[in-house]
């Protein structure tokens, strides 16, 4: 039996279904109900937690993990940020910019939330220049690797090279607020 207590993944040749299924079972409840503190729905929950194992399970042979609660817990957390601010994203676009609050979530969790993405924008703010706004081209615009390549006349490994950095910036940053 695997020792999912600070084990490193990495230690077994591969994680194989039965590894995953014992992360599965002794997780999935605390990963489900972070996700559902934030996003407050159920179904929106389970398919985060869902998305969280899979991605596990797509990177078997390549992830990395020291404390596998901790990486559980913390990923847990920003898919959860991540699906709220593109939902708040999406709410934004349709209700014109009205006055108008845009969530009906809990106020805690509301709190929690623009805390968080404070924290977010204050962290792209120290960005240098190119890095920042081929980042926010990619998150705040959706835009793909291609286009921003396009848009700003640099190579796509360029591009891949500053996002992929500005992630490994965020997630250093990012470990101390959650």
């Amino acid at each position: 039996m695997l020792n999912t207590n600070g084990a490193n993944l990495d230690a077994c040749t591969f994680i194989d279904e039965r590894i995953l299924n014992e992360l599965f079972q002794k997780y999935w409840n605390s990963v489900y109900h972070i996700c559902l503190k934030y996003t407050g729905s159920e179904i929106d929950s389970e398919e985060l937690a869902q998305d969280i194992f899979f991605s596990i399970w797509k990177r078997r042979e390549t992830i990395n993990v020291q404390d596998i609660s901790k990486y559980l817990h913390g990923a847990a957390k920003l898919k959860a940020f991540n699906f709220m601010r593109n939902k708040s994203r999406a709410k934004l676009e349709i209700t014109d910019l009205s006055t108008e609050p845009v969530n009906n979530e809990h106020p805690a969790i509301q709190m929690e939330f623009k805390e968080l993405n404070a924290y977010f924008s204050k962290f792209c703010n120290t960005l240098p220049e190119p890095r920042r706004e081929i980042f926010l081209l990619s998150r705040n615009h959706a835009m793909s690797h291609k286009e921003i390549s396009e848009k700003m006349n640099i190579s796509l490994g360029m591009v891949e090279y500053h996002i992929g950095t500005a992630l490994r910036s965020i997630r250093k940053k990012l470990h101390t607020f959650l």
